[in-house]
């Protein structure tokens, strides 16, 4: 019985790894005048930190932006908040076009579909609601490897330990 569920593990696997790499070859197709944003997460447990990162591609520019969270709980939850802030962002920015890209691919299957686990349903009901603003949105799966700028940021910001946030200045302290 263990080694016939690990091989149809084993051959799901390969079925996934086949499956992705398709999607890599063909580029999923966005609306022209869609801003891109990127968001991945940074996520430590001991101290149930978090840093969130997101980059807004335009034709004309890239806007970085990073911000650190406390009492997070899960990678999974880091990954929502990161995207929950990317999405805000873009409402502030006035955006009516975008795609909002996440290396989650629980996240996205989970915004996609419309129902989530306990553990993301109150970030994704967020996302969906500030979403709901823009005139067209998507939501895409990235590979880790299309997403390193908002991984960088991400990690920036967790990593920013002796220093203080305040309205997105840092303070260092000496």
């Amino acid at each position: 019985m263990a080694i016939t569920l690990a091989r149809e593990w084993n051959s799901n696997q390969a079925q996934a790894g086949s499956h992705k790499a398709t999607r890599a070859q063909a580029p999923p197709q966005y609306p022209q005048d869609a801003t891109i944003v990127r968001s991945d997460a940074a996520w430590s447990p001991l101290g149930t930190m978090a840093g969130l990162g997101w980059v807004l591609l335009s034709p004309s520019s890239q806007r970085p932006f990073h911000k650190r969270g406390a009492g997070v709980n899960s990678a999974l939850v880091a990954e929502g908040l990161a995207l929950l802030e990317a999405v805000k962002s873009g409402t502030s920015e006035h955006l009516k076009t975008v795609v909002f890209e996440s290396d989650s691919a629980h996240l996205i299957l989970s915004l996609k579909a419309g129902s989530c686990i306990p553990e993301l349903y109150g970030v994704a009901a967020d996302i969906l609601s500030f979403a709901s603003v823009y005139d067209s949105v998507v939501f895409s799966w990235i590979s880790q490897e299309r997403n390193t700028q908002a991984d960088r940021l991400a990690k920036f910001a967790l990593n920013v330990s002796d220093n203080m946030v305040v309205d997105e200045a840092f303070i260092a302290f000496n």
